[in-house]
């Protein structure tokens, strides 16, 4: 016969959370102007997060160190927008298709590549090598701010805003995602759709484990250099 006590149910997890998460908002409420501070915190680091990201985005004077973001670009600046869902969809001829352009080894998502190019395609209304590197590593950097943000939601529903709030400074001065924010390569992209399904409502179970089994201050350290490495 199985232990009753081997697993905790759901609904007293659910509700464990609940009063935790009512528990810490009610002892700040009794704290004039305390909530608005961390979220103030938040803002600021932000604010930081995307100067450490947008400043100097366009070094290096276009020559292209990076092996793999020369070869997107090479890519983006072959491919070219289609007319209609059809053309899309007919991957043996579509003009969207890298292996249709002569980049039979292309392995690399094609979201952020189409996104790219439809973009330089309404800034610029032309293609080439500058204007797709601009737009790309801007996007790039785009997608890791909105990585860090991820990682102070899911902070602050595991463990309420404090470390939530520790949790984004971390992320926010992690060096290879700044690094990798300066490049249009596929890293930080990967990053912030990997981390995205861990604030859907249908996670909250499972963070619900992880709240249980892992100490706060290592679940913000591991956010800020972990996924760094992603």
């Amino acid at each position: 016969m199985d232990s009753p006590y081997t697993e905790t149910p759901p609904l007293i997890t659910d509700h464990y959370q609940r009063s935790n998460q009512k528990t810490e908002e009610g002892a700040l409420a009794k704290r004039p102007n305390r909530l608005w501070v961390y979220d103030l915190i938040v803002i600021l680091i932000l604010i930081a997060a995307a100067l450490l990201r947008f400043n100097g985005l366009f070094w290096g004077e276009y020559q292209y160190l990076h092996p793999d973001e020369r070869f997107l670009i090479w890519v983006g600046t072959d491919i070219s927008p289609v007319n209609s869902l059809s053309e899309y969809f007919d991957t043996a001829n579509s003009s969207l298709n890298p292996h249709n352009r002569g980049h039979g080894f292309y392995v690399y998502g094609t979201l952020p590549m189409f996104a790219a190019r439809y973009a330089v395609e309404w800034i610029f209304g032309q293609t080439g090598w500058q204007e797709m590197t601009q737009v790309g590593r801007g996007l790039s950097a785009l997608a890791d701010l909105g990585m860090v943000f991820l990682v102070y939601l899911v902070g602050r529903r595991l463990y309420g805003r404090r470390v939530g709030t520790l949790a984004i400074a971390f992320a926010a001065a992690a060096v290879l995602q700044i690094q990798q924010s300066h490049f249009f390569t596929m890293d930080t992209f990967a990053a912030f759709f990997s981390f995205l399904p861990f604030i859907s409502p249908s996670s909250s179970q499972a963070l619900t484990q992880v709240r249980q089994t892992v100490w706060a201050p290592m679940y913000a350290r591991s956010c800020g250099r972990a996924w760094a490495l992603a």
